[in-house]
């Protein structure tokens, strides 16, 4: 019991001997290079140069990768602001499509003929669904002389005509609307009445005798004989004397953008 208690005790004050030599050295070398510094001058200098070369290699290393860091960061701003000149180019090429459209369908609904330059362009503001069914509404009315009964085309394309004129905006009841009855020809020769099925959609009843092609065109028996539509559908009943033709305008009213109001 004795001997290990003593052997510990010995391995405690080894270490501490070997702390003390240290401690006892270096206040040696600090003393003795105060009072004398030139006596280790060259031998300091000898033995400082591997700290100052690792000194320099980390140094390096650092630099390096705050080079690289950096560069990264810089190549994440660019690419963000590459994306945002993208994305504004994008905007600004979809916009620059979009007036290129409603540009189109306004010249179709001024038509660009001189018979026309005395007409009332107006722009829709509502339409189907979004408006009573089978009725546009525009943005000119008593301010622009609108009046009830005014015939309205898009383009030469015959749409129907003015019902009702307020301050500043108007109401145009399709042709095509449930009910309504418009004089039409078909392909230049065959008179008929066509009544209105909704939605750009007309029904004609004529005798079975006459012929008529899916393909054939429709125009409104007025003045200048204005495009409507073609035929859809030609068909017959055999316990009839007369067979249904089926036409719808040539333009999506959902779409139409603007229209022409004839004087």
């Amino acid at each position: 019991m004795n001997y290990r208690f003593n052997n510990g005790k010995m391995n405690k004050v080894g270490p501490m001997k070997i702390v003390i030599s240290i401690v006892a050295v270096l206040l040696f070398l600090f003393f003795l290079n105060l009072f004398a510094p030139n006596i280790f001058s060259g031998a300091a200098h000898y033995i400082s140069i591997p700290f100052w070369s690792i000194s320099r290699n980390v140094e390096n290393n650092l630099s390096k990768l705050t080079a690289i860091f950096g560069s990264k960061e810089k190549l994440f701003y660019e690419n963000m602001d590459y994306r945002a000149q993208i994305l504004e180019m994008r905007i600004k090429l979809k916009a620059k499509e979009v007036l290129l459209k409603e540009y189109e369908e306004l010249s179709k609904a001024f038509g660009g003929n001189d018979k026309n330059l005395e007409s009332v362009y107006a722009g829709v503001i509502s339409r189907p669904p979004l408006s009573p069914y089978d009725t546009l509404i525009i943005n000119v009315g008593r301010d622009k002389n609108i009046l009830a009964g005014d015939e309205v085309f898009f383009g030469d394309m015959f749409l129907g005509e003015v019902a009702e004129v307020f301050g500043e905006s108007s109401i145009i009841k399709l042709a095509s609307g449930p009910g309504e009855k418009t004089n039409i020809v078909i392909n230049g020769k065959i008179h008929a009445t066509a009544e209105g099925m909704g939605n750009g959609n007309f029904m004609i009843k004529i005798p079975k005798n006459i012929e008529v092609k899916i393909g054939d065109s429709v125009a409104a028996d007025k003045s200048g004989v204005p495009f409507i539509g073609e035929v859809s559908f030609a068909g017959e009943k055999s316990s009839d004397s007369f067979q249904e033709i089926l036409f719808r305008t040539s333009a999506n009213i959902s779409e139409i953008r603007g229209v022409r109001i004839a004087r």
